[in-house]
Formats: structure tokens, sequence, C-alpha cells
């Protein structure tokens, strides 16, 4: 099935060139310009997220998969009840990978995995 559960961080650069970073902004209420970068020509990316209101508190996950030509393939979104953020994000991942082997199409796909969360990917 090649590589699916390869895993990066899309914010902070550990894992990512400096080209491929997001630029992050420098306060709050400042908007930031975000770019997303394509996998390589024939590769997946699913990007995803996870959020909870408070430390533990109403908790939502999300992602998006698309093609080498940004073609949106596949997107989830569903509340996941009372957790914290840092399950929330993992559970987004974790959502993203059943999602990707349960369908044969992306079986023979390498498959990039981008979540937002140091910690969910360390």
């Amino acid at each position: 099935m090649g590589d699916l559960a390869e895993v990066h961080e899309d914010v902070g650069g550990e894992l990512l060139s400096k080209s491929e970073r997001c630029v992050e902004s420098h306060g709050a209420k400042k908007a930031a310009h975000v770019v997303w970068i394509t996998p390589a020509l024939g590769s997946l990316k699913f990007n995803v997220d996870g959020s909870a209101r408070g430390s533990l508190g109403i908790t939502g996950i999300g992602g998006v998969l698309r093609n080498s030509n940004g073609k949106v393939l596949c997107i989830f979104s569903e509340w996941i009840g009372i957790q914290d953020s840092n399950t929330a994000e993992i559970l987004a991942i974790h959502k993203a990978c059943s999602l990707c082997v349960s369908n044969i199409a992306y079986c023979d796909k390498k498959i990039v995995i981008c979540s937002d969360s140091k910690v969910a990917v360390s």
C-alpha cells in the first residue's frame, strides 16, 4: 500500500522545507496568508485538524483530501463529543487514515497526512 501513514507538520516547519512553511501571523487579530502546497505528482495530500472548546470541551475534527492538481477527492467533518484538543488532533489523523484504507482507489497512492499539531505527529 505504499507510504500511507507518512505524517508531516504544516506549521512549525520542522518537517517541511523552508519554502513549504505556512506564513504565520504576528498578532492574534491579524490574518495569515496560507498557501496550500501540492503533493508530489501522483500523490495525495490529506490536511486534517481537530479542535476543542477549552482544555476539555466540545470537540470537532475535519479534513480535506486533494490530489496533486488540487482537486478535492474527499472531505470529512464531525463532532466527536467532549475531548481535549490533543485527542481531537489524533482522532482527525486516525479518521483520515481510516478513510484512505477503506477506499480501494487510494490503496496504490502515496498519501501525505498534514496536521498542525506537534503533539499528534511526534
